[in-house]
C-alpha cells in the first residue's frame, strides 16, 4: 500500500512596512548623518542636504519627510533625543551642584594672592558650573619695551537661584499674604444678612423706583432723567 503527501508551498507576504524587521535594520552611514543634522537643525531639508542627498530644496524636503516616516529610522531619532535630554533627577542633580558651587575649582593661590585657573583637572571637571568666561588683554609701553596684561573674568551660575528652584520642588517656602484694614489696623466686617421682611421691602421699592422712571417720575437721585 502506497501513501503519498502532497505539500502545498505558499508565496511568502512581504514584510510590511513598520514592521519589526524593518525597525531593526541597521541605518545606512548616510541616514546616521541625516539623523545627527536632523537633530541639530529640526529641519529634515536641511539635514538631507548635510547628509550628502542631492536635489533642490523641493526634492530634498520629500527625502527628509520620507526618512522621518521610516521605522528603523524614526526609532534611532527617538533613541538619541533619549540619550540627548535630561532626566527630572539629572535636572535635580545639576541644580545641586550649582548650589553647592564656588569659584575655588577655578582659582590657585600665588604670592598670597588669588589668580583664576582654568587648566586645573579640578576646574575641567566643574566647568558645567561657569556662566561666563570673558579675557581680557591690554597691551601697552614703549617699542622695545611693551608690556602684555591679561585678566579673565569668571562667573559661575547663581547659587541662591538654584537653591530658590529646589526650594520650591521640594515645597520649602510657602507664600504668605497679610490683609489688614484702614491705617493697618484689622479688617472691619458687618453682618450683611438681613430679615425676610427688609427684603421683600427693597424689592418692593426698587420696582416702584423703576416704574416712576418708565412714565418719567423718578424723584431726584432715584437716576431718573433731570
Amino acid at each position: 500500500m502506497k501513501h503519498s503527501t502532497t505539500t502545498t508551498r505558499k508565496p511568502k507576504k512581504a514584510a510590511a512596512r513598520g514592521s519589526k524587521g524593518a525597525e531593526n535594520r541597521p541605518l545606512t552611514n548616510k541616514q546616521r548623518v541625516f539623523v545627527e543634522a536632523y537633530l541639530t537643525t529640526w529641519n529634515a531639508t536641511e539635514a538631507a542636504r548635510r547628509a550628502g542627498y542631492a536635489g533642490n530644496d523641493v526634492t530634498l524636503g520629500a527625502i527628509g519627510y520620507e526618512n522621518l516616516k521610516k521605522p528603523q529610522i524614526e526609532e534611532f531619532v527617538e533613541k538619541r533625543i533619549s540619550e540627548k535630554a535630561m532626566s527630572a533627577d539629572e535636572v535635580l542633580l545639576r541644580l545641586g551642584e550649582i548650589a553647592r558651587g564656588s569659584l575655588k575649582p577655578f582659582t590657585k593661590t600665588r604670592d598670597d594672592d588669588i589668580w583664576p585657573d582654568l587648566t586645573a583637572e579640578e576646574a575641567q571637571a566643574n566647568f558645567h558650573l561657569l556662566k561666563k568666561i570673558k579675557p581680557k588683554r591690554r597691551v601697552g609701553g614703549k617699542p622695545g619695551d611693551e608690556w602684555v596684561e591679561t585678566e579673565v573674568e569668571i562667573e559661575i551660575h547663581d547659587p541662591v537661584r538654584a537653591l530658590e528652584l529646589l526650594g520650591k520642588h521640594h515645597k520649602l517656602f510657602t507664600d504668605k499674604t497679610e490683609l489688614s484694614g484702614k491705617d493697618g489696623g484689622p479688617i472691619q466686617t458687618e453682618d450683611a444678612s438681613i430679615s425676610d421682611t427688609e427684603r421683600i421691602e427693597r424689592l418692593l421699592a426698587l420696582a416702584d423706583t423703576a416704574r416712576k422712571r418708565r412714565s418719567g417720575n423718578a424723584p431726584d437721585g432715584a437716576g431718573g432723567n433731570q
